[in-house]
């Protein structure tokens, strides 16, 4: 397979073929008069992310438009005295979803707020009013800034983790299971027996939509 930009020196290069063919690859890229061939190798990243030093922390953004601002942010605010309906959880495993990509780079709609939109962790503290969750409970919904160690939540956008079910699948399910929910029952108002036809299925919110649907 050759993929090449279309400039008529390219029909200069078949002669090169059948020896290039011969190393064992089958796919090229002709840019410029210049054969080129896929390989993998580790990028440089230089010291990467690190974590500040004694404080809680979560993956932020210094500046939207680029992948490149990431950076992970103290946010000590997560260890101050816990609101009534507030619990503190231990974060365990996290979605990532599209919506996050979009609000790093700036093309989220709307206010995009922190990223890391659901969690699943367990449960280190609760707030005076918390009375259906206590410390030690596995939990997992949608919070606010998921992507850290330690997060903070509203009681009632949380739930007890299936004891079927791992930290890492409970992360996966809030947002698009939410989502698709919502699309069904408050704003198609779908019944039992009705048929629904879903686009995109393959997608995190499709194939939640297809099981809800089953």
């Amino acid at each position: 397979l050759v993929d090449h930009d279309g400039r008529d020196d390219v029909l200069a290069l078949l002669p090169d073929l059948p020896a290039l063919l011969a190393t064992g690859d089958a796919q090229f890229a002709v840019r410029e008069g210049t054969v080129r061939v896929g390989r993998l190798d580790r990028l440089a990243t230089g010291v990467g992310l690190l974590p500040p030093v004694d404080v809680p922390w979560r993956l932020d953004t210094t500046g939207k438009g680029t992948l490149d601002n990431l950076v992970l942010a103290p946010c000590p605010e997560v260890l101050q005295p816990l609101g009534d309906h507030e619990v503190r959880i231990d974060v365990d495993a996290t979605g990532l979803n599209f919506r996050d990509v979009l609000n790093a780079l700036g093309m989220y709609p709307g206010e995009s707020g922190p990223m890391g939109t659901e969690a699943a962790g367990v449960v280190t503290a609760v707030g005076p009013a918390v009375t259906g969750l206590r410390p030690g409970d596995r939990v997992f919904g949608t919070v606010p800034g998921g992507f850290g160690p330690v997060v903070v939540a509203d009681e009632h956008y949380l739930a007890r983790v299936p004891d079927t079910w791992t930290q890492q699948q409970a992360a996966s399910v809030p947002l698009v299971f939410l989502t698709a929910l919502y699309a069904f029952r408050d704003l198609a108002g779908l019944r039992a027996g009705e048929s629904v036809l879903v686009h995109a299925g393959a997608g995190g919110v499709g194939m939640a939509a297809v099981q809800l649907a089953r």
